[in-house]
């Protein structure tokens, strides 16, 4: 075997390793409106209980997020948005590898 034929056999297989080897998960979902339209630039909040830290994304224009390489544990998800009421889902456990949908529809009022 040829040494870029040897190298391209180890680069596939350690990226095989690499992969098997994350123990993050991931929180995505949409933020809409009650008649279901999309909510752009919603901000999303995750919050992991039992440290406080929080990671923060904004929607997408089709009102979709995606909040990665977050660790194992309980969390608690926020959505907000001008002119919206705040929307918050508790009691959220993430598990290793684990990539849940979490959709949010919020409703027009104060946003306090």
């Amino acid at each position: 075997m040829k040494s870029s034929q040897t190298f391209c056999v180890f680069l596939c297989f350690a990226g095989g390793l690499l992969y098997a080897q994350e123990f993050r998960g991931t929180f995505s979902g949409t933020v809409k409106d009650r008649q279901g339209g999309a909510i752009p630039g919603a901000k999303v909040t995750a919050t992991a209980v039992g440290t406080g830290v929080r990671t923060t994304t904004l929607t997408e224009t089709s009102g979709a997020y995606t909040i990665p390489f977050l660790q194992p544990g309980e969390y608690a998800l926020r959505a907000e948005a001008p002119a919206f009421k705040v929307a918050v889902r508790q009691g959220l456990t993430l598990s290793t590898g684990e990539h849940p949908v979490i959709d949010f529809e919020v409703e027009v009022g104060d946003a306090s």
